[in-house]
């Protein structure tokens, strides 16, 4: 089996890849271009609004209500399912999206120079990659493991940040949330210098 296919971040950045020289052309054509450029910044808009909103939901608003309302035991296995399909899928598809959409609307603005907003695009997508293939995965199998022993995080700012402090997750926990941090911060960049 094809190895893109087994990894979902590897094949969004394929399916990226592979669209962006047909975009081009259809965007270097005059008549649509115009129509070609305004498809593609909304696209961009809404992959980044995406990009900034779904996190700030589920790990920042979602979470601790959950956590209250269900308690650890009862909100720890959901919410790893989640993260997981939020770094294999969600995110990193999103974020490639919101590269191709940069770069074709450099491309056919500006001979091909890479813009602020391209950058602010690249940064996104390099915290989501590091947290999609490196840490989360990490950050996963430790909660699993973590699961089997006693812990006694009594708070949702205990839990998410510190990993119940008690666990060998703590690093890994604040880890996923700085990358997440930056992968927003990335977001809101792009978002305000492509409508600045």
């Amino acid at each position: 089996m094809n190895k893109s296919r087994r990894n979902p971040v590897m094949a969004s950045l394929v399916l990226a890849t592979a669209l962006l020289p047909k975009v081009a052309h259809a965007a270097g054509s005059s008549a649509s271009s115009a129509a070609a450029s305004s498809l593609m910044r909304t696209t961009g808009l809404f992959a980044n609004s995406a990009l900034i909103g779904i996190p700030i939901w589920v790990f920042f608003l979602q979470a601790p209500l959950l956590f209250k309302m269900m308690g650890r035991d009862k909100f720890l296995f959901p919410m790893m399912s989640l993260t997981r399909l939020l770094f294999r899928w969600t995110l990193p598809v999103f974020s490639a999206l919101s590269v191709a959409c940069s770069v074709l609307l450099d491309c056919a603005e500006s001979s091909c120079q890479v813009s602020s907003a391209t950058k602010a695009a690249l940064l996104t997508l390099a915290a989501i990659l590091i947290n999609s293939i490196v840490i989360v995965p990490k950050a996963l199998q430790a909660g699993k493991m973590n699961t089997k022993k006693e812990d006694k995080s009594e708070t949702v700012t205990d839990f998410a940040v510190s990993g119940g402090s008690k666990t060998n997750t703590k690093t890994l926990h604040q880890t996923v949330v700085v990358f997440v941090l930056i992968h927003v911060v990335g977001a809101v960049l792009h978002l305000h210098t492509a409508t600045s």
